[in-house]
């Protein structure tokens, strides 16, 4: 992993861990279901990110890592990011729906 990636890493997981902590009980996400939004706070998303990192962790992920994220936009990707970030690990974002050889490629490349 090259140095500029780990600061980036690094600086990432900061600012959300700044930002977290400062606005704690603010809406961060909306999330759409049949009985209309639900807002999810930067503190919830804070502490699943904790928990995230830490299992990611406990897996061996570390910094210069790469995870592979197979989704579309949603929650759960944003989560998987700061998590990754918080590790210095890299994200490897996939499209839902990629064909398996385009994923097996990223993997092994």
């Amino acid at each position: 992993m090259s140095a500029s990636h780990a600061q980036t890493s690094a600086g990432l997981a900061s600012l959300f861990a700044t930002s977290a902590h400062r606005y704690a009980d603010q809406p961060l996400f909306g999330l759409t279901s049949p009985r209309g939004w639900r807002w999810v706070s930067y503190g919830e998303v804070a502490r699943l990110v904790a928990e995230l990192r830490s299992g990611l962790a406990i897996r061996g992920v570390r910094s210069g890592a790469r995870v592979a994220v197979i989704s579309d936009n949603r929650l759960e990707w944003a989560v998987t990011a700061y998590a990754v970030a918080g590790l210095g690990a890299v994200l490897v974002p996939l499209r839902a729906g990629s064909p398996l050889g385009e994923v097996e490629r990223v993997m092994h490349d």
